[in-house]
């Protein structure tokens, strides 16, 4: 894809975005609708978000990590 058809695409995206939030439709959104959008997001820059080797796993935290994190409040 072109960087002028990244643009364009990127574009039409907030476009309907910006439409479906002016309707007020934001606050009733599954979180299936918002997965959808943000994998045309990734797809305009050509991440393939069917393609698994591509994601990493989450990471399991440790007991002293997970401590640590609720010290910083984080």
């Amino acid at each position: 894809m072109s960087s002028a058809q990244r643009k364009q695409k990127l574009t039409e995206l907030i476009a309907e975005y910006s439409q479906f939030k002016k309707q007020g439709k934001l606050d009733l959104t599954s979180e299936e609708t918002i997965r959808t959008w943000l994998n045309e997001l990734l797809e305009i820059f050509d991440w393939d978000v069917r393609d698994t080797s591509q994601i990493l796993q989450e990471k399991v935290l440790s007991k002293t990590e997970k401590e640590r994190l609720k010290e910083i409040g984080s």
